[in-house]
């Protein structure tokens, strides 16, 4: 559980309708090198799912996500795009359930023109998480907020390929547990573009 499952979010203020593979690297002592998968369609209905596995090699934990988005309006003469962001995850290994809920801003630009163009971000947000502890003897659950930042940026190869990286700096929660969360994680993949809708009635 020293992944969280929105780290890194990989998720710029046009984030586009794509799937990517990414691969995902904790601080050391937070676990070892992770894959995740992220499918993503805009419309009526934005939403996006992930799911892989991080934690350590002799102790994988499956990360499971879901998220919900909407741009949100910026006036003035500055090409600034920014969209909130809404999730529901959690993380599994052999003794830990953590359910994190995020909710954020994602803020960047786009530079550059034609088919190669780099959009950088930041992306902050406060979290709800939820730990639930085997201990062997019992079970312990705790509840606290924690806050995180990405900046990340995507960079656009073609019409239908783009590269995302990201880095969180991870802030809490701060539960009265053995166990540490969350590490700090950078993260990097490909994606390709596929334009199709899914819409609400």
């Amino acid at each position: 559980a020293g992944q969280a499952w929105d780290s890194p979010s990989f998720f710029a203020p046009r984030p586009g309708e794509d799937i990517g593979v990414f691969v995902t690297v904790p601080e050391d002592e937070f676990g070892d090198v992770g894959v995740q998968a992220i499918w993503r369609q805009e419309g009526n209905l934005n939403l996006g799912v992930r799911g892989g596995f991080g934690g350590h090699s002799d102790n994988r934990a499956i990360l499971l996500g879901a998220e919900f988005y909407g741009n949100l309006p910026i006036g003035g003469t500055y090409p600034i795009n920014a969209t909130w962001i809404v999730g529901l995850g959690a993380g599994f290994d052999d003794d830990i359930t953590a359910l994190r809920v995020p909710l954020g801003i994602s803020v960047g630009t786009y530079l550059g023109q034609g088919a190669m163009r780099i959009q950088p971000y930041v992306h902050p947000r406060v979290a709800f998480d939820l730990v639930a502890i085997d201990t062997g003897d019992d079970e312990e659950t705790e509840t606290d907020f924690s806050f995180a930042i990405d900046i990340g940026a995507d960079l656009d190869l073609s019409e239908r390929w783009a590269v995302k990286a990201g880095y969180t700096f991870s802030f809490g929660p701060d539960f009265d547990t053995s166990f540490d969360f969350y590490g700090n994680t950078f993260g990097a993949g490909i994606v390709y573009r596929m334009p199709r809708r899914v819409r609400s009635n």
